[in-house]
Parts: structure tokens; C-alpha cells; sequence
């Protein structure tokens, strides 16, 4: 058995990255490689490229000398390594679809859109996923937790219609 390898494919979809300065980062990865930073293509020392490492194992990079550690990351986790500096964390974005969203209409029949929000919108500024209760629930002031990550959202919605969670809108006063 040599090094455990990850196909480049596993990593594509979205990333979230906690920053030094608390500031969350999105990243974007392509199937190409490409990855969008905040929605921004920062250039070609920032891409994903599949490479061997000094041992000649595979191993997935950046070109700015990051690399892919695949026996620390696990699933939704990656950990990204390089000599002299901490490990970097990305944690995946979960996407939910359709048919995770008819499951759970069926388990909770009370759980339903507000203001035009539903299960699975993501805030604007972190890409958090929302989560929303029930009537009950919101009465109570407790909502579902789907995964470990996952917490009750507030559905505010600007008029421009851009949404924001709890989270983000109490940082940002």
C-alpha cells in the first residue's frame, strides 16, 4: 500500500475557508482545477492540479506550494499543508437537492418556506445553509439540526432580496 490518493474530481463544488482574521472565504473548485475565490478567479497559482509528490506519489496541489494532506482530511474536510505554515482547513458546503428536499417535506410537513425562503437557501455572505422550523418550532424558539455544522438561520431577507444569516448580520453591526 502506498499513499492514499484522492481524485481530482471529489473535490469539486464549493468550500468554505475560515480566514486568520475570522473572515470566512468561499471557494469555488472546477473540474478543471479552477477555483473561484469569493466568486473571483485570482489566477493560476491558486488552481488545483493533480501532480506526484517528491516520492512520486500522487497528490493534488496549488500552484503557490499547498498541498492536498488526503490522510488528515476526511469527508467535507479537507486539510491543506505547507512547510512553515498552519494547516488550512476547507469544510465542504452542503448542497441540497430536490430529493432531500421532498424527504423532508414528508418527515416535516410543517416546515415551510418564509418570506420566500426555503430549506437549503444559502446566506449571501457565508454560504451557510438555512435550516427552518417549523411553526411550533419557531414558536419555541428551537429549530432542527441537520449534520453537526448545521444551526437554525433567520430567513431575513433584504429588499434587495439578498439573504443573510444570524450569524452575518450580528458581525456585521
Amino acid at each position: 500500500g502506498g499513499q492514499p490518493t484522492l481524485p481530482m474530481h471529489m473535490l469539486v463544488g464549493r468550500w468554505r475557508m475560515q480566514m486568520q482574521d475570522d473572515a470566512m472565504m468561499v471557494c469555488d473548485v472546477r473540474e478543471d482545477g479552477t477555483v473561484l475565490y469569493n466568486g473571483n478567479y485570482m489566477g493560476g497559482q491558486f488552481d488545483l492540479v493533480e501532480d506526484a509528490n517528491s516520492q512520486g506519489a500522487p497528490c493534488i496541489r496549488r500552484c503557490d506550494g499547498w498541498t492536498l494532506d488526503v490522510k488528515a482530511s476526511k469527508v467535507g474536510l479537507l486539510i491543506w499543508t505547507k512547510p512553515g505554515k498552519f494547516d488550512i482547513e476547507w469544510h465542504r458546503v452542503p448542497v441540497f437537492r430536490k430529493s432531500v428536499q421532498d424527504a423532508m417535506k414528508a418527515s416535516a410537513p410543517a416546515a415551510k418556506p418564509i418570506g420566500g425562503l426555503g430549506f437549503g437557501d444559502n446566506c449571501g455572505v457565508c454560504t451557510s445553509a438555512t435550516v427552518l422550523p417549523s411553526d411550533r418550532q419557531r414558536a419555541d424558539g428551537a429549530g432542527p439540526i441537520i449534520g453537526s455544522k448545521a444551526s437554525l438561520q433567520s430567513t431575513e431577507v433584504s429588499p434587495a432580496g439578498f439573504f443573510s444569516c444570524t450569524a452575518c448580520r450580528v458581525r456585521k453591526a
